[in-house]
C-alpha cells in the first residue's frame, strides 16, 4: 500500500480484527522490543557470512595493509611511549599551548615511525600536539 493512499473499510476491519487478536493472545503488536534468540542469531550471523565477500575475496582487500600500518600501535609500548610523551608536555599541545587534560591530544614522532623503527619507544622522538597541529604538521611534512 503507497503512502497517502486510503484503505477500504473492509481491509481496516480486517486489521482491527488481528489486532484484537494478538491482544487476545498476549502477543506484542511487533516485534519491538524483543531479541531474537542465541539459535536464530547465529544462523543469522552463518548466513550473512556465507553471502558476504570478506577477507581476500573482498574486492576492496589490499593485502593486509591495516596491519602493517598500525603496527605496533596497538602494543602496551606504545600506550606507555604515548603516556609518558603527553606527561613530559603537561598534556598541552607544544604549538597553541592549550591544555586540554588528555582529550583532542595526539602524540607525534619527530622523526619518522616508519622511517626511524629504533625510535618509535623513544620519549624524546616525541611531542605533543593537539589533532589540529598535529593534522597540519602532517600534512605540511609530505
Amino acid at each position: 500500500m503507497l503512502k497517502g493512499s486510503k484503505m477500504s473499510d473492509e481491509a481496516k476491519a480486517r486489521m482491527r480484527a488481528g489486532w484484537a487478536l494478538r491482544r487476545e493472545l498476549g502477543l506484542p503488536g511487533s516485534r519491538l522490543g524483543l531479541r531474537h534468540s542465541a539459535d536464530t542469531r547465529s544462523i543469522i550471523s552463518e548466513r550473512t557470512k556465507s553471502a558476504t565477500q570478506r577477507g581476500e575475496s573482498h574486492y576492496a582487500w589490499k593485502g593486509g595493509t591495516k596491519v602493517k600500518r598500525q603496527g605496533d600501535r596497538g602494543t602496551p609500548e606504545y600506550r606507555a611511549w604515548r603516556l609518558a610523551v603527553f606527561s613530559r608536555d603537561a598534556f598541552t599541545c607544544l604549538i597553541c599551548t592549550v591544555y586540554t587534560g588528555g582529550g583532542n591530544l595526539e602524540a607525534h614522532h619527530c622523526k619518522s615511525y616508519a622511517e626511524f623503527p629504533e625510535l618509535r619507544f623513544d620519549v624524546d622522538n616525541g611531542v605533543t600536539l593537539c589533532n589540529y597541529h598535529h593534522q597540519r604538521e602532517i600534512h605540511d611534512r609530505g
